[in-house]
């Protein structure tokens, strides 16, 4: 979304003067949270499982909901979807998981947005940046088969394991890889940063000029899944 881009970037420089930190975080310290959706997280899966068994073929890829993404989730013949349950503030399709529902929602103030992100057998999604640093991601694998399924993170490789989570800031270069013979099924969150309060101001002010806009709501309508 054009108007996302702009926001992001303009917020992404003033923010950087502010927020210095390393690409991979302490969870513990920075997301107590995550310990939930981690003890929680076979049930999740199996949740989600049963979720995509069913509806594969409705969940859209991720270039479909925004179509900025075009350019590194099209880099081969491999799909790239995403089941969205909240996007900035704005919860949809909540039927994919009771359980995660529930954490998401507990956690409402914390994470503006939440998705299950999947990624077919070889999909290999090239490095990429962030568009700011106003939230930190939160990584949890469902579905990982053994083999070649990692992340790269401002060169690091991380290799993905199910049930547990890793905190980071994807506004560091990074790009991920599904180098199994199965479909990598991850939770994702962005988590809101602990900032100063006129830096939380700015961020929330945009945030609610970003929902008012065209693009945003007709991203939340390719979203839905029915």
């Amino acid at each position: 979304m054009a108007m996302k881009r702009v926001l992001a970037f303009c917020v992404d420089k003033y923010f950087r003067l502010w927020i210095r930190n390393e690409p991979i975080l302490d969870k513990s310290q920075l997301f107590p949270q995550g310990q939930a959706f981690e003890d929680s997280w076979q049930q999740i899966r199996e949740e989600v499982g049963h979720y995509l068994e069913s509806k594969w073929q409705q969940v859209p890829e991720f270039s479909q909901v925004d179509a900025h993404q075009y350019d590194i989730a099209n880099t081969d013949s491999h799909k790239w979807k995403t089941a969205i349950v909240k996007m900035y503030g704005v919860y949809m399709n909540e039927s994919i998981s009771p359980t995660l529902i529930r954490l998401v929602r507990e956690n409402d103030q914390t994470i503006s947005s939440a998705l299950i992100s999947c990624m077919e057998a070889g999909k290999d999604v090239p490095i990429h940046k962030g568009p700011n640093k106003g939230v930190m991601r939160y990584h949890l694998p469902l579905f990982v088969d053994s083999g070649e399924c990692f992340l790269t993170i401002d060169g690091q490789r991380v290799d993905l394991t199910e049930g547990s989570g890793l905190l980071w800031d994807d506004a560091f270069p990074h790009g991920a890889s599904n180098f199994t013979p199965s479909t990598r099924v991850v939770l994702l969150l962005d988590v809101k940063r602990r900032l100063p309060w006129h830096l939380n101001w700015l961020y929330e002010r945009i945030l609610a000029a970003l929902r008012q806009t065209e693009e945003f709501k007709e991203a939340v309508r390719k979203a839905q899944i029915q």
